[in-house]
């Protein structure tokens, strides 16, 4: 592969490479291995990509606030078309997907030694973890010190893992992320979201899983820009076959003055 240094390289890269896929294709000479080589420059094109947005973000007065509230850019991937009747590959084209900013990525590209965030996010995934465990009626065992001392004072009657301590400590993340005299407020709906995300069925019978501490970091900037956009939540479902419904679709503001506003 030519090296590629640019976005502008790597795009044109891409652009080349489903143009000679396309080519293939006409020919019959479309290979599993030509597929595979996307795979490369798909991952340099996200890692620029990358670069270029946080570089971008770093550069404002408010990185951290400019970050939760942009949430996500986009990357090129290749995607094959087939033929509904036959399955057979009869184009390729570059496809926008999604990727969401990561708290600890962007803290590692700006250098940003002030990580205090870490802990409190950390915390309150553990309080998260607790709650479930007790709840669902499995072992509140762990090595983790400060879930052995959730577990102490459960068992004094404090309820230390209560709806109010807990948004309490979501409140906690959000002050040391995006500044405690920023103003951003997290609410009830913002609990009910991490109470729908944090944890799914396990693999095993009669098993959980639950988020990770990147997954639960990344999870809670959502929360993050509700606050910032003064959004709502948006519930994806189906009742009829095939027939897919949103509850509430999510409002989209533009709150660019807002966060000039709070940082002032």
């Amino acid at each position: 592969m030519k090296k590629v240094k640019t976005l502008t390289d790597a795009l044109t890269a891409l652009d080349a490479r489903a143009t000679e896929g396309n080519k293939l294709i006409a020919n019959g000479k479309l290979t599993a291995d030509f597929l595979l080589g996307f795979a490369e420059l798909e991952q340099v094109y996200a890692t620029l990509k990358m670069g270029e947005v946080y570089d971008e973000l770093k550069a404002k007065a408010q990185p951290r606030q400019e970050a939760v509230l942009l949430l996500e850019y986009e990357v090129l991937k290749h995607k094959v078309i087939k033929d509904k009747e036959t399955n057979k590959i009869t184009a390729i084209e570059l496809d926008k997907k999604v990727r969401q900013i990561t708290p600890e990525g962007f803290a590692k590209h700006c250098e940003d030694k002030d990580t205090n965030w870490k802990g409190s996010f950390e915390e309150l995934r553990q309080m998260w973890l607790y709650r479930l465990m007790a709840e669902s009626g499995a072992d509140t065992k762990s090595e983790s010190t400060f879930i052995q001392n959730l577990a102490k004072a459960d068992a004094a009657g404090k309820n230390p893992v209560s709806n109010n301590k807990m948004q309490d400590a979501m409140q906690k993340a959000f002050d040391d992320y995006l500044g405690a005299d920023s103003g951003f407020k997290c609410n009830n709906r913002d609990f009910a979201f991490i109470a729908a995300c944090f944890a799914g069925k396990g693999s095993e019978k009669l098993s959980i899983k639950t988020a990770s501490t990147s997954v639960f970091n990344r999870l809670l900037m959502t929360p993050m820009h509700r606050a910032m956009t003064n959004g709502r939540y948006a519930v994806k479902f189906t009742v009829a076959k095939g027939k897919k419904e949103t509850a509430v679709m999510l409002e989209k503001k533009t709150v660019t003055k807002n966060v000039a506003k709070k940082a002032a």
